[in-house]
C-alpha cells in the first residue's frame, strides 16, 4: 500500500462559529452542573481573578487570529456562567478585542448571555455599540416563588425590566424559560409563557427547557430527600406540550426541540452545532470541534472519503468520531433535533433501517423525503438519538 504524503491528507475545515465562555456568577443556582463559579464581586481577589482571565481570553483571541483561525466565523456566542456578571469595563475590553481581531462586519451574529440582575443601561449601550446584536437572557420564570426555588438571582421585576431595557435597542432577545420547577403548577406555567410573548416586550426567541436535576445539585439533594415538591413527569409533559400549541399560535416557528422563534429570528449560532460545522471554544471549560475529511487508503472498501472529527476541551483531545458512518450516525442525531429533520437520500443503509424502526414505534417520520421526529417523538428524542449512537 502507497505511503499517504502531508498533502494527501486535507487540512481542518475552518471554524464557522466561535464560543467564548465566562464561567463567573453571582451565585450558583441551585440546580446548576455546568463549568461556572461564584463569587462576590466586590472583592479584591474576585476582582484580579476575573482581570486575570479576561487578559487570558484577550491573549487567547490574539493568537486564534495568528494562526488564522477566527477568518471564516459567521456567529460569535459569549455564554456562561453569567458573562454580564463581568461589568461594562471588562465586557468592553473583551469586545474591543473582537472588532480587532476579526471582521465583524462578516458576523451574521454575536450573541451575550446575561441575568437580569446584572444588566445595566450602561453595559447594554456599550455592549450593543462594540457589536452585539442578539442578547440571550436567563429569566426562567415570571414567578418569584419559583425564581426562589431555583436559586435564582433575580426577582421577576428585575427580568421584566431587563427585557425592556433591551429593548430600547434595535437588537434581538432570546429568552429562556424553564418548566418542572418545584412549587410549579400548569397556572404559573401559562403565565409565565403569557408574559414572556406579550406584544410590548418584543422577545423574538424564546428556549424552553425542563429541569434537569444532577444528584450532586443541592436542589438534586433536596428532591432526593423529598425536601421539594416537584410536577410529575406527566405534568411536565403536559406542560412541554402546551409550550409547543401555545408559542405556535404566538407565531413562534418551533425549530428545534427546545427553541422557538419568530420567522427570520432562530439562533445562528447554535444551527451551527445542529449541523455539523466547526466551531471553537475558548476559556475554561469550552469545547471545540474539528474536523476534515481523509482520503480512502487503497482497498478499504469506503469509497470516496471518510470524515475524523475531534472534539477537545481545555487544550486535550476528548473524543473522536472516526469514519463515514460513525459521523453519519453523529449528524442524523444532530439534525433529528431540528424540525427541517435529516435527508432521507443522504443517510446510508444502517441509519435508514435504525429509522424504519423509530417510525415503526411512531416516534418518527417520513414526509417530503425527509426523516423527522413526530409530535411523540420530540418529547421521546434522546430514546431516538440513543438508538443512533
Amino acid at each position: 500500500m502507497p505511503a499517504k504524503t502531508a498533502s494527501s491528507v486535507p487540512p481542518w475545515q475552518s471554524y464557522q462559529a466561535l464560543y467564548i465562555h465566562v464561567p463567573f456568577c453571582k451565585t450558583r443556582c441551585r440546580y446548576c452542573d455546568f463549568a461556572s463559579e461564584a463569587m462576590e464581586a466586590g472583592g479584591p481577589a474576585a476582582q484580579v481573578h476575573m482581570d486575570t482571565y479576561v487578559d487570558d481570553l484577550v491573549l487567547q483571541l490574539r493568537r486564534a487570529a495568528k494562526a488564522g483561525e477566527l477568518a471564516q466565523l459567521s456567529t460569535v456566542y459569549i455564554g456562561g456562567g453569567t458573562p454580564s456578571y463581568l461589568g461594562g469595563r471588562r465586557l468592553t475590553e473583551l469586545l474591543y478585542t473582537l472588532s480587532l481581531t476579526l471582521d465583524l462586519a462578516r458576523i451574521e451574529e454575536l450573541t451575550l448571555e446575561a441575568n437580569p440582575d446584572s444588566l445595566t443601561p450602561a453595559l447594554v449601550r456599550d455592549s450593543f455599540a462594540l457589536g452585539v446584536d442578539r442578547y440571550s437572557l436567563g429569566v426562567q420564570s415570571f414567578n418569584d416563588r419559583e425564581l426562589a426555588a431555583l436559586g435564582r438571582p433575580h426577582d421577576a421585576t428585575q427580568a421584566r425590566a431587563a427585557i425592556r431595557l433591551i429593548g430600547e435597542r434595535p437588537a434581538r432577545l432570546s429568552i429562556d424559560l424553564m418548566c418542572g420547577i418545584p412549587e410549579q403548577n400548569m397556572t404559573s406555567w401559562q403565565a409565565s409563557l403569557a408574559e414572556a410573548t406579550a406584544p410590548e416586550l418584543e422577545v423574538s426567541h424564546i428556549s424552553v427547557y425542563p429541569l434537569e436535576l444532577h444528584p450532586a445539585t443541592p436542589l438534586g439533594r433536596a428532591a432526593a430527600a423529598g425536601e421539594v415538591a416537584l410536577p410529575d413527569e406527566d405534568m411536565v409533559a403536559d406542560m412541554l406540550a402546551y409550550a409547543a400549541d401555545y408559542l405556535s399560535r404566538q407565531g413562534f416557528r418551533h425549530y428545534e426541540i427546545a427553541s422557538y422563534a419568530k420567522p427570520g429570528q432562530e439562533s445562528r449560532h447554535n444551527s451551527a452545532y445542529w449541523t455539523g460545522r466547526p466551531y471553537l471554544g475558548l476559556g475554561r471549560g469550552a469545547w471545540s470541534m474539528r474536523q476534515r475529511g481523509l482520503a480512502a487508503e487503497v482497498g478499504a472498501g469506503t469509497g470516496g472519503r471518510t470524515l475524523l472529527r475531534e472534539r477537545w476541551c481545555d487544550g486535550k483531545l476528548q473524543e473522536s468520531v472516526v469514519g463515514a458512518e460513525a459521523v453519519a450516525r453523529e449528524d442524523a442525531m444532530l439534525g433529528l433535533r431540528m424540525a427541517q429533520g435529516i435527508s432521507v437520500a443522504a443517510q446510508p443503509e444502517p441509519i435508514r433501517q435504525v429509522m424504519s424502526q423509530q417510525i415503526a414505534r411512531g416516534l418518527v417520520v417520513e414526509e417530503d423525503g425527509r426523516y423527522r421526529l413526530s409530535r411523540r417523538g420530540l418529547f421521546m428524542a434522546n430514546e431516538v438519538f440513543a438508538s443512533l449512537l
